[in-house]
């Protein structure tokens, strides 16, 4: 419900953002990405993990989303939760899927790691 001017401005703003961020929190280095860690950009942005992903960055620990974590651990009965892999953690809880019964918003706090959860059995 946005004007084309308005709709310009928006698609102009998101287009100058990067597409993944390097931080380090707490002494602990950080990749963030919403696809998967890659060189290449479409990768970074469309690219999913999979359960034998791993961090192609030493000591650095890569935050997705993109990939709903039920892709990874296959349990559909219970409300979705954080993934931890090998130097990858999945936060796609698929909050964005409005069909999916067991969704919830997924929050990682980067300084002690610690999980909170918005949603979930009843949303």
């Amino acid at each position: 419900r946005r004007s084309p001017r308005q709709r310009s401005q928006i698609i102009r703003f998101l287009s100058d953002l990067p597409d993944h961020l390097d931080l380090t929190v707490a002494n602990r280095k950080f990749h963030l990405v919403h696809g998967c860690p890659s060189d290449d950009r479409d990768t970074r942005i469309w690219g999913r993990i999979e359960t034998d992903s791993r961090s192609p960055y030493p000591d650095t620990l890569c935050i997705v989303g993109h990939t709903p974590t039920v892709f990874l651990t296959g349990s559909q009965d219970k409300d979705l939760s954080i993934w931890h892999g090998d130097g990858i953690i999945d936060l796609d809880c698929g909050c964005g899927n409005l069909n999916a019964p067991h969704r919830r918003l997924a929050c990682l706090q980067l300084d002690d790691l610690a999980e909170f959860y918005v949603g979930g059995a009843g949303n």
